[in-house]
């Protein structure tokens, strides 16, 4: 077997776990693994199933306009979307200053093996991202076109390369983000900035299109003509699988494998280089002693978690994007209102179902934004360090709970009062604006608290496979969506009355709160002091 093969084959074992609930001893402990994993294919599924409902919205919408081939290249384009944005907040822990390397770099293997394994890593790790959305899409596009033998081929010949090229530049930018960073002595806080700043520009640019005249038809060209302007071999694929244009295909595929090679080239030439960069850290030679500031024990543990989750870009891209995203979708309600929206989206009744569903649309964000799921996993080997501290275990698992608050908090309260001003909500309708989301802050704090109690791991090699990789980011992700979205197609599906569903979902949300702070305060104390 080759170095590659090895290297690869280890890696992908460890992502989520999987080698460990696998092999665990005993009857219990194996039967708990196997369970995990059917969870993750549950989990999968679920995701597959809100994939498929919006291709088929976006799907039906094109088709009434004689337009159902710009389907396969919108979605691409989404999905390269998403690979970038991940690509990005990757490379530093995956590719670059990762733990083992001074392990991996002892080994008799090549440097360019290394590299190699990791970004195919990366790779295959994306490549489940464009499964979960070309998978659907294929399935509806068939639906809805009538397609030649030809079209199969050349679909999985592309499909392949699809996020070969989002995830070489976004790797490419996330690493050169890194190595300017790591010049300045606030490294992580400039490179936290850095990132943001690209993301902000992503969103700029991507809202800049006007469609106040437009129907959908002349939206799609519209989008196909932007996306062609900026990713080139958008315009190369419409050709492939719409087309059946065989030297498109022969160019996206040479042009995505060039490229490939090329970066791999660069990243292997500086590889060394740039992890020394990472790995060395500098002291000031004008060091003063000041005075010593003393806190309570509360705010002092806030203190820390805090610090801690400044100092960590991807623990901190990974948890405020959510809502962040939110809080812009709600400016750009404020600016479009839900009328233009519905001219917009072709979509008959839609400005009427813009305030029922709002307070669930902004706790879909928030129940995305958990700090707490991977915040036990994070202490890792210092993990004595904060059981040692003279405080009951109770205020350290609440101090990680707060912090999780402090940015869910003040979000609900943002998205709340734009809603509420954009929609003209009245007296009832802005307490639910307000108070749902706030609930489903709280709930996914906890939440995210406990399944980090009950699937802790403290054997990470990156930050990265602890924050975006573990059991307990992902239940508490798919929970957080199956939460949020549950009242929601009750609502839709059922017709019932949104007034009744959100205060049903809110008493729900309240008492099962209150459920958990009192396991936390409880055993849940007793489990973190139990951790090893």
């Amino acid at each position: 077997m080759s170095n590659l093969s090895i290297l690869l084959k280890n890696q992908l074992r460890s992502y989520f776990g999987i080698n460990k609930a696998l092999h665990q001893r005993g009857g219990m402990a194996r039967a708990k693994g196997i369970g995990l994993l059917v969870l993750m294919g549950a989990g999968a599924i679920a995701i597959l199933a809100y994939i498929y409902l919006y291709v088929w919205l976006l799907a039906t919408g094109l088709a009434s306009v004689g337009m159902i081939e710009y389907l396969l290249p919108l979605v691409m384009a989404l999905c390269c979307v998403v690979v970038l944005y991940f690509s990005i907040m990757r490379p530093n822990g995956i590719l670059f200053g990762f733990k083992d390397y001074d392990l991996l770099m002892s080994l008799p293997i090549r440097t360019s093996t290394i590299v190699a394994s990791r970004i195919i890593t990366m790779y295959l790790s994306n490549l489940f991202f464009t499964v979960l959305l070309m998978l659907p899409t294929l399935v509806i596009y068939l639906q809805f076109a009538s397609v030649t033998w030809v079209f199969y081929p050349i679909f999985v010949l592309t499909f392949l390369f699809i996020p070969l090229i989002p995830i070489l530049i976004g790797s490419f930018v996330g690493s050169l983000v890194t190595i300017v960073s790591a010049r300045f002595r606030y490294k992580n806080a400039l490179n936290i900035l850095l990132t943001l700043a690209l993301m902000g520009a992503v969103i700029y640019f991507s809202t800049t299109l006007d469609t106040s005249e437009m129907d959908m038809g002349d939206f799609g060209a519209m989008v196909m003509e932007q996306i062609n302007g900026i990713y080139p071999l958008a315009g190369l694929y419409y050709r492939a699988v719409s087309n059946y244009d065989w030297l498109a295909t022969l160019l996206f595929l040479g042009i995505s494998l060039a490229f490939f090679l090329l970066v791999s080239f660069l990243f292997g030439w500086k590889f060394k280089a740039i992890n020394t960069l990472l790995t060395t850290t500098k002291a000031r030679s004008n060091f003063k002693m000041r005075s010593l500031k003393t806190a309570s024990p509360s705010s002092a543990l806030l203190r820390r978690e805090i610090r801690r989750y400044l100092s960590c870009p991807v623990y901190l891209m990974n948890t405020i994007t959510s809502v962040l995203m939110g809080i812009v979708l709600c400016v750009l309600l404020l600016f479009f209102g839900g009328e233009q929206l519905e001219t917009f989206l072709q979509l008959p009744g839609f400005a009427e179902m813009v305030l029922p569903i709002a307070p669930f649309g902004v706790s879909l964000f928030v129940a995305l934004t958990c700090t707490t799921a991977p915040s036990i996993s994070l202490e890792g080997k210092n993990l004595w360090i904060v059981r040692s501290l003279p405080v009951p275990s109770r205020s350290v698992l609440w101090a990680k709970i707060n912090l999780n608050l402090i940015l869910v908090v003040p979000a609900s309260l943002i998205c709340g009062g734009i809603l509420t001003f954009a929609l003209r909500a009245g007296w009832k309708d802005c307490l639910m604006l307000f108070a749902l989301p706030l609930a489903y802050g709280v709930f996914i704090a906890l939440f995210g608290l406990i399944t980090n109690l009950k699937f802790p791991n403290f054997n990470w090699k990156t930050e990265s496979r602890a924050v975006k990789q573990s059991m307990s980011t992902f239940i508490a992700t798919m929970v957080g969506m199956l939460v949020a979205a549950a009242p929601v197609v009750l609502l839709m599906v059922l017709e019932l009355s949104g007034t009744l569903v959100t205060l049903a979902t809110l008493g729900i949300l309240v008492l099962l709160n209150l459920l958990m702070v009192l396991w936390i305060n409880t055993k849940g104390a007793k489990v973190f002091d139990s951790l090893a």
